[in-house]
């Protein structure tokens, strides 16, 4: 993803290095895709890194995270240098995965998947404050597998969320 500084950021997860299992891994590239630098972030458990948000001061990093047992939607925030300023877990006891993340002037809109009812997997969007305290959560989807891939923020202060929708023969829309 460009950054604000025309640069580049990348995340993802590795294996080889960092902290356990599997850890978040955040490569930061300048304007010609030469590295500046690269963190990871995890315990010794299993995290996944999925989608990235560009502030002024730092990023927003989501994906999930198998500490505590289950899997559980992660929120990290750095600094401009990859240093964490902070991060959150979101879920409930079921499965709960976040694969994107948007800005606003007073937070985030997070988008993924979660388990958290007998319908199985549901889409899942988030809307935080900028400390990442929630300011609620919908769930929403048919009876089979379903996932928010995406979200953007609108100028109205609301959002546009890309989903996938599970069909009965095990397909998606």
């Amino acid at each position: 993803k460009q950054t604000l500084d025309g640069g580049y950021a990348v995340l993802g997860s590795t294996g080889s290095f960092g902290f356990g299992a599997n850890d978040l891994y955040f490569i930061k590239l300048d304007v010609n895709g030469e590295l500046q630098w690269s963190k990871t972030y995890g315990t010794s458990d299993i995290e996944q890194g999925w989608g990235i948000a560009s502030l002024s001061d730092g990023y927003a990093l989501v994906g999930f995270t198998s500490s505590g047992g289950g899997y559980n939607g992660l929120l990290v925030r750095t600094d401009l240098n990859g240093s964490v300023l902070w991060q959150r877990v979101y879920g409930t006891p079921q499965w709960n995965f976040l694969y994107a993340v948007d800005t606003l002037s007073d937070g985030f809109f997070i988008a993924g998947q979660t388990y958290s009812n007998s319908n199985g997997a549901e889409a899942w969007l988030l809307r935080t404050n900028l400390n990442g305290d929630t300011l609620w959560t919908r769930s929403f989807g048919t009876t089979y597998e379903d996932v928010a891939n995406d979200v953007k923020s609108t100028p109205d202060g609301g959002c546009i969320v890309a989903a996938t929708f599970g069909n009965s023969d095990g397909t998606s829309n």
